[in-house]
């Protein structure tokens, strides 16, 4: 697995999403998420900062991917289960990027409003 390339992947995201300006509590909670999987083989990696541009890398898991019918049989709820972890990982990644969003949105309602007052 080329796990360099994850984090890479993970630190440039990372930094366009704390380019973002984002508030200090949710530079705090961002952690990017990554996964993958190369024939059978699956990696999934985080990446957070502890600090000024300190960059922390964690191997959450890796695991093989089923490959026969009686795996499927016995690990199938296993392997949803981690589907839905990674889904979560990225739906906070998301939350946080909508948020930053959503303030702007807010911050510019309000200076429009003030223009509009001023002028009338």
């Amino acid at each position: 697995m080329n796990r360099s390339k994850l984090l890479v992947e993970a630190k440039t995201i990372y930094d366009q999403v704390m380019g973002m300006d984002i508030n200090k509590q949710n530079q705090d909670l961002l952690r990017i998420t990554n996964i993958q999987i190369m024939g059978l083989e699956a990696l999934v990696l985080s990446l957070n900062t502890a600090g000024d541009h300190l960059y922390i890398a964690s191997s959450i898991e890796s695991y093989t991917l089923l490959s026969t019918a009686s795996q499927f049989q016995t690990e199938s709820e296993s392997v949803v289960g981690k589907l839905f972890d990674f889904k979560n990982y990225t739906l906070n990644t998301a939350d946080i990027i909508k948020q930053k969003f959503n303030d702007k949105k807010e911050k510019e309602t309000k200076i429009k409003l003030i223009r509009t007052t001023l002028v009338s």
